[in-house]
């Protein structure tokens, strides 16, 4: 009896090894990630919502396209503004990503152990983990969200005649709940969890699926992951990605909303505005860039596969 319990208590003691020695990989490689391609996320934000600072008076004409923005937050703001809000970004992926992957990874595990058949039943189990997987991170990390989006949507034109709208992090939280209560840093929560939900179940049951098959060496995907590991993980991020991607468009002009004396009644109302006032085409605006975020995901996806997979055969 001694001599199991001792057995259980290396075996918890490596898992948890284990555990924190993955989530600092994908700790890092996220920082790195996001820090990298932080002027690309903000131009991406500012296309999107460019409408609703137009409507506030803080910007005074549309940007022509990504390098009329680019041009613009250099002339005005300086190189440095082009990280605005990817602290919040940073603090708010970390746990995000960590969370979703260890959850997936947790609840895949647990539905294994009672799905013998690699059918439709499995991947209706990887759908299901990667969903409440999602579901887990946006609940934490959505306040977070919200303040990067309203910190890289702040902007101060040429000449210096505006200041900004916000002095920092702690300013628009306390201003947003002072003006429409907690619920203002929820402003399109549902919307989000939807795209979470669309998001994850899709990339976990497509990449986990197609990768799980690939490292061990058995399936069709074995010889197709040898020679294009980077090029299946772009084809899932891709596909994911513009799925989603007005979800994200209609979340993030919502969350734009709040302080405001109008608001948008819910996600449809956002969604038929803009169609009407704008234009189908504005749902996907900032799509370009979204793109090379996505092949910058894919990269450190791919790097980040290798060296787990790496890991774990050097510690069996």
């Amino acid at each position: 009896m001694a001599g199991e319990h001792k057995r259980s208590q290396v075996a918890t003691s490596r898992r948890s090894n284990s555990f924190f020695k993955t989530m600092l990989y994908n700790g890092v490689a996220a920082v790195a990630s996001k820090t990298a391609v932080a002027p690309l996320e903000r131009i991406k934000l500012l296309l999107q919502c460019q409408p609703e600072l137009i409507k506030t008076g803080r910007l005074h004409a549309p940007y022509t396209g990504i390098t009329n923005c680019f041009a613009q937050l250099v002339r005005g703001e300086g190189v440095v503004s082009l990280w605005r809000g990817n602290l919040m970004n940073v603090v708010r992926y970390v746990p995000y990503q960590a969370g979703v992957y260890f959850a997936s990874q947790e609840i895949r595990s647990l539905t294994k152990k009672h799905t013998k058949v690699r059918s439709l039943v499995h991947f209706a189990a990887a759908m299901t983990s990667g969903s409440l997987a999602g579901l887990v991170g946006i609940s934490v990390s959505y306040p977070f969200d919200y303040i990067r989006t309203r910190l890289a949507n702040d902007v101060r034109e040429k000449g210096g005649a505006r200041s900004y709208q916000f002095r920092g992090i702690l300013d628009v939280y306390r201003r947003t709940v002072s003006s429409d209560g907690i619920v203002g840093v929820y402003r399109g929560f549902w919307t989000t969890a939807l795209g979470a939900v669309l998001y994850r179940s899709f990339y976990f049951a497509i990449h986990a699926t197609v990768i799980d098959h690939a490292h061990v060496g058995k399936g069709p995907f074995a010889p197709l992951y040898s020679h294009s590991a980077f090029g299946l993980s772009v084809l899932t991020l891709l596909c994911t990605s513009l799925l989603v991607y007005p979800l994200d468009t209609v979340r993030r002009r919502m969350m734009m909303r709040s302080g405001a004396a109008v608001k948008y009644r819910g996600a449809i109302h956002c969604a038929q505005a803009i169609v009407e006032r704008e234009g189908w085409r504005t749902l996907y605006r900032g799509g370009t860039i979204n793109i090379v975020r996505s092949f910058a995901a894919a990269s450190m996806l791919t790097c980040f596969d290798k060296v787990y997979y790496a890991w774990k055969q050097s510690n069996r």
